[in-house]
């Protein structure tokens, strides 16, 4: 089965879509919802080869990997080595997710796209800080929020698991920054941040003098 990478980006977003109407519907509990959904397709991404072998997306995943493997460009690097087994997914999956939220490192910085890459990594990394310690507590988080989340985490496993181009790895994490930035920025509480600048600002000027 082969599958261009831009056809992942379709395939992660049918449940993702799927997963948001359901959560629409029930209108309790999102997060809940939208887990034991994406239980129910990872099982099935696993196991529709044996229904059907044209189904055999870990596969088509391993294809793919080895596709890039085989072009050599000047930020290619050799990945870990993924099989089509759900152990080998699972063992992989923490690499494969720092691999396309974190890099490029500052160490893999060779020219200015790579340092406006790190530098936007570095960015993204600050704000989701903030998100986590100012976070407006009494907000409710609606299924719009978890369909981006989960959403991305999955194109960006998808990407981490197949791509081995920094390059690459850039161009299609774009896809999945502007659903991670505006719900996590829209769920800051900047008003509180903004509060704690002042005071730190304030005890600054007190040592000062």
């Amino acid at each position: 089965m082969v599958i261009s990478l831009r056809n992942f980006i379709i395939i992660v977003l049918v449940p993702a879509i799927i997963t948001w109407l359901i959560a629409l519907k029930i209108q309790k509990k999102s997060l809940l919802v939208f887990s034991v959904v994406y239980v129910v397709f990872i099982l099935l991404f696993f196991n529709a080869r044996h229904i059907n072998p044209m189904f055999d997306f870990p596969q088509a995943v391993v294809n793919k990997q080895q596709e890039f493997i085989n072009i050599v460009g000047t930020t290619s690097f050799m990945p870990e080595k993924l099989e089509p087994t759900a152990v080998s997914f699972l063992k992989n999956s923490t690499n494969a997710f720092c691999l396309s939220i974190l890099r490029p490192y500052p160490s893999d910085v060779k020219h200015f796209l790579s340092l406006a890459s790190s530098v936007e990594v570095i960015m993204f990394m600050l704000l989701f800080v903030l998100f986590i310690f100012f976070r407006r507590k009494h907000e409710r988080i609606g299924p719009f929020f978890w369909f981006c989340i989960f959403f991305s985490i999955t194109l960006l496993l998808s990407i981490g698991f197949s791509v081995n181009n920094l390059g690459a790895i850039v161009r299609y994490r774009s896809v999945t920054l502007p659903l991670l930035i505006v719900p996590i920025m829209a769920l800051t509480d900047w008003k509180a941040i903004w509060g704690r600048f002042q005071y730190i600002i304030n005890k600054i000027n007190v040592i000062k003098f």
